[in-house]
């Protein structure tokens, strides 16, 4: 009863806008898809019950960025609408966030999201864009030493670390393909140690 399993984008808030008109298979994989789980306080669970983001955000206000982003890449990913309040919401909160990433899910097929669109019922709003980060401050004068550079984009993706410790990857280290930071609990660059 502490700590319960929840959903980003609830299944309820899903089922209104557009999981009623998917099949079986495609509800199950929208409610297993490890982009939408998180475990939760149980309280929180409890009192959140189906609300979207215009009706309920965590209680740590630290977490509303990366809910928040999580939700519109949630969204996006399985084609589900979004009301105009909910994407006031949204990007009332993403306009806070600097760099605050979308993220994409390897667990739900193409397949199965390009069925999963329903025929809408009024004028969809579009999920709010996360904002991009401000443009870097111009150089000074005498020029640093190069940075490293950022780590090769990867279609390598692992569902968590029980995934990386089975494909014998572990630890991952944060310049190898597939470490994400979803990973990397304590952030010091070493995911599933």
């Amino acid at each position: 009863a502490r700590v319960q399993i929840d959903h980003v984008v609830s299944l309820e808030d899903a089922w209104q806008k557009g999981a009623k008109q998917w099949s079986d298979d495609q509800r199950a994989t929208f409610a297993n898809d490890p982009l939408n789980v998180l475990a939760v306080a149980g309280a929180s669970s409890t009192d959140r019950v189906g609300r979207d983001a215009s009706a309920w955000m965590p209680g740590r206000a630290a977490f509303h960025c990366e809910f928040v982003s999580t939700q519109v890449s949630v969204k996006a990913t399985y084609a589900l609408s979004v009301t105009q309040a909910e994407r006031d919401a949204m990007a009332g909160v993403l306009n806070s966030c600097v760099g605050q990433p979308a993220i994409t899910s390897a667990f739900a097929p193409i397949a199965v999201i390009a069925d999963a669109v329903p025929e809408p019922e009024a004028e969809p709003v579009p999920a709010p864009p996360v904002p991009a980060p401000p443009a870097p401050a111009p150089a000074p004068p005498v020029a640093p030493a190069p940075a490293p550079a950022p780590p090769p984009a990867s279609s390598v993706f692992y569902a968590n670390c029980t995934d990386v410790r089975a494909r014998g990857a572990a630890p991952l280290y944060a310049d190898q393909p597939g470490y994400s930071r979803k990973l990397d609990r304590d952030g010091d660059g070493v995911a599933c140690e």
